[in-house]
Formats: structure tokens, sequence, C-alpha cells
């Protein structure tokens, strides 16, 4: 299953990003993180938070300014799950809000990385997947994995996702998208 499939790509040194969906039994999500490291996630919060720190150190965000802008946009979500994690886990946060608690952290679990944000990629959820950060990040968390040249796959398969650019120049933008959601931006 899934809590397996994490739990060999971790062991292998690969990068592991997650994203909460509609959490309707915490009580079972947290027993698959349990099985990675010691981290888990409070009751859903729904009021409206900024994140209001950028850890501008860490490796995935120390390059991508020259000098961090002053209007800056950093993400707002709508819905959040609280994370906690024990010393053991290996907390990093990327980013946080004002009661500390993460929105973007990163753990070093066995010999990969786990990083877990505290809301989904749906816009009911939070902005961060049309925010300057998105697209450089999952860049950096890829080729920074010792997983090999592997960026997508789907659970349960090795073979890695393709995608085809015959004929097309530098200008092409790709987007995932669903329904009418656009989960990348143009950069």
């Amino acid at each position: 299953g899934l809590q397996e499939a994490v739990k060999e790509a971790l062991q292998r040194g690969q990068n592991i990003l997650v994203f909460p969906g509609d959490i309707t039994n915490t009580e079972n999500f947290n027993q698959s993180l349990k099985a990675w490291g010691d981290i888990s996630l409070g009751k859903e919060d729904t009021a409206r938070q900024q994140v209001v720190s950028l850890q501008q150190a860490h490796p995935l965000l120390h390059d991508l300014f020259e000098k961090v802008p002053d209007n800056i946009q950093l993400p707002v979500t709508l819905k959040r799950y609280p994370i906690d994690a024990s010393i053991a886990a290996n907390q990093q946060a990327l980013m946080s809000f004002r009661d500390g608690k993460p929105f973007l952290a990163q753990y070093s679990l066995m010999q990969g990385k786990l990083y877990l944000c505290a809301s989904g990629l749906d816009d009911r959820s939070s902005n961060f997947a049309l925010s300057y950060f998105f697209v450089p990040i999952l860049y950096k968390m890829a080729v920074q994995s010792g997983g090999g040249n592997m960026y997508a796959l789907s659970i349960g398969s090795n073979a890695p996702l393709w995608l085809p650019v015959a004929g097309s120049d530098d200008r092409k933008v790709w987007h995932l998208s669903r329904n009418s959601f656009d989960a990348i931006p143009s950069q």
C-alpha cells in the first residue's frame, strides 16, 4: 500500500512530498505518518492563517531570491492541519505560521526526506499552488532527491512518467490541472 511505498522510498533516499486532502479520519492518517516518523496532524483548522516566516537559509529556499522582495506574498491557508513532531523526526520548518506551527516542513527520516504541508493543494485550502514558491520548490525537491532520475511515478509502479517534448520550444509551459483547477502557474 501507500504506507509501505513511502517507507521504501525513504529507505532508498528519495524525497517524498505529502499534501493532506480532506482527511476524514485524522487518527488513521496519523498512523501512516507514525510508520515513517514521529509526526502527527492536529484537528482541522478552518481559520484564515497567513504564513509569516520563511527559512531563507534552507537549501530549497536559499537561492530563490538575490534579495527577498519587501512585498513577497507568502501563502495563506483557509484550511490547515496543525503539524506536531518530536525531536526524533528532525523537523526543519521551511515556512511557518504566526503560532510557530509549520506550513511546510522537512523531516530527515531513514535515508530520505519527507516534506509535509499543513494544507491541501486545492484553492479552498490554500493558495500555495499558485504562489511564486510552488514550482521552484518542487523542482529543487526532485533534483536533490537521492533516488535517481525518476521525478514522477504512480504508487505501485516504478515506471517513470515521461512528458513528450518533441517539436516543442523553450517557451512551452506545463500545467497540472483538473476540472477548472490549474496547479502550476506560468512562470
